[in-house]
């Protein structure tokens, strides 16, 4: 499955609104099935699972009765009641599961109201002046709360020229455009949708017949798309097989109207990548890129200033590609890559943003499974521009100005640009051969082996012969790994990690290192 996403040109003021006013209905009928299944969830939990004991969307849908459905109509949102009932049920299935596994979680919220909003807001405000305490707190609290308060995607539940949603294309223009059905028979917003002569309209749908004037009021919208190059691609595609089109979703972002189509298309052959890919943000350039071998050598290194980040995106995929990389990125931005440089009144900043570099790395999420190669890595960003490639010792005081690196214990000199995509390059390989340090602390003549990250608290029989005893102990520790639910242990990640390179492992003691 793989999404495209299609802008509506230049919808007027009427459209917006109407999809504005189908957007809040959803919104609010959204939330009024999740704040009923409140009320009545532990019916639920106890008589909605399915054959299996577990839940599933076909078996919470069942839970919506016919008075439930009369109350949806007051809503409004008879073109999309079915795929809000799909939604919502999954929305609960989710709830439900993770609250089986972990036990305590948070009941999901998909919209707070204006007005709820309001309220919501004057009670942390009163809250926080009569506490006049922890100002964090409450601020991330009216964060929280704002993100709520934004209108949900409008869902359809498949692709149909008669209801939901579909495509149309112009032949003779080579244009296309969207058939959304936004409204219910009703409806006063209803008009006549008069097809131009000049337009021969035709579905993209089987036959691919050609749109008629009917001559009455519709229930539907006719919006023309714009899009780029590799959108186009996949609807010329559709124009051959159109049934590669599934659901979709109408979203709003910065006043902007986009639909987001799913495709069922087959993604490319996997690629057994052989090197790898560093890209880090730049001060004079947008992205430094260095591709790296299996061993850590250095094949190839560039720099990439672009107007456009798609177009960036395009750059690293055909290097990637071309090369059979693993792309690796960063994240954990909140934590400082330190490639920033302040000296006096003097201050030099990365060219891209944390979000804009973000924003790099989820393009590239799907850019790159079009050609076969793996999503991005995504590494610390912690040390990556203080750390010398040549000898590997990390402190800032290597970093001698804004664009020049000198390392103060070898003398290893480069572009500070430079080091941050070779060392990114290298760190699933400095990953790999990083040890398992285990510390023996010996108390009243007993030693006890001992690794937090791995909750390891071994103390052998016979400290003179205990090889099989601790690997004996360490199947046991892994066992109980998977066979708990370990996802709400804080240290989850980092404990997966050490288990896997455990797992991988020929000889396990080969990756340990014993520490006193």
């Amino acid at each position: 499955m793989y999404t495209i996403k299609l802008k509506l040109y230049k919808p007027s003021k009427r459209k917006k609104d109407i999809i504005d006013e189908a957007m809040k209905n959803y919104s609010l009928a959204y939330q009024y099935l999740l704040d009923r299944a409140y009320e009545d969830i532990k019916r639920i939990e106890r008589d909605f699972k399915d054959g299996r004991g577990s839940y599933s969307t076909m078996s919470i849908i069942k839970w919506i009765d016919k008075d439930i459905c009369k109350e949806l109509n007051s809503f409004s949102i008879e073109p999309f009641k079915d795929a809000l009932k799909m939604e919502f049920a999954s929305t609960l299935v989710g709830y439900l599961k993770l609250k089986q596994s972990k036990g305590r979680v948070c009941y999901p919220c998909a919209y707070i109201s204006d007005e709820k909003l309001e309220k919501m807001y004057s009670d942390i405000t009163k809250e926080f002046l009569e506490n006049k305490k922890n100002f964090s707190y409450y601020e991330a609290e009216i964060e929280k709360i704002l993100k709520k308060n934004k209108l949900k995607p409008l869902f359809f539940g498949r692709y149909d020229k008669n209801r939901n949603y579909c495509l149309l294309y112009d032949e003779k223009a080579d244009r296309y455009f969207a058939k959304l059905y936004l409204l219910n028979v009703k409806s006063k917003k209803r008009e006549k949708i008069n097809v131009n002569d000049e337009r021969s309209l035709k579905y993209v749908f089987k036959d691919f017949e050609t749109v008629e004037d009917r001559g009455r009021k519709e229930c539907f919208l006719i919006f023309p798309l714009s899009f780029g190059k590799y959108q186009e691609e996949y609807l010329k595609q559709a124009l051959k097989d159109s049934s590669i089109l599934k659901v979709a979703r109408l979203v709003k972002e910065n006043g902007e109207y986009y639909l987001l189509i799913t495709l069922d298309i087959k993604m490319p052959d996997r690629i057994e990548t052989l090197n790898f890919m560093g890209v880090s943000r730049g001060i004079d350039n947008d992205i430094c890129y260095t591709i790296s071998n299996d061993e850590g050598f250095e094949l190839e290194s560039g720099y990439i200033s672009k107007d456009n980040i798609y177009c960036i995106a395009n750059y690293i995929v055909e290097r990637a590609y071309e090369n059979k990389c693993q792309v690796i990125m960063h994240k954990n931005f909140n934590r400082g890559d330190r490639l920033k440089w302040v000296e006096g009144d003097k201050k030099m900043m990365p060219r891209l943003s944390p979000r804009e570099y973000n924003k790099l790395c989820s393009i590239l999420n799907y850019k790159l499974l079009e050609k076969g190669l793996p999503p991005p890595v995504k590494v610390s960003c912690k040390g990556i521009y203080t750390t010398c490639p040549s000898c590997l010792s990390n402190t800032i005081k290597n970093r001698f100005s804004e664009k020049l690196y000198i390392c103060v214990y070898c003398g290893y000199a480069d572009n500070i640009e430079h080091i941050g995509s070779l060392n990114t390059s290298r760190r699933l390989i400095k990953y790999r051969h990083d040890k398992i340090k285990i510390k023996v602390v010996k108390n009243n003549g007993i030693l006890r082996f001992v690794n937090n990250d791995l909750n390891l608290n071994f103390v052998p029989k016979n400290p003179y012969n205990c090889k099989e005893e601790f690997l004996e102990h360490l199947r046991m520790l892994i066992k109980e790994f998977y066979s708990i639910n370990s996802v709400k242990d804080k240290n989850y990640k980092k404990k997966y990690s050490l288990i896997k390179k455990i797992e991988s492992s020929k000889d396990i003691f080969e990756q340990i290192q014993i520490i006193e």
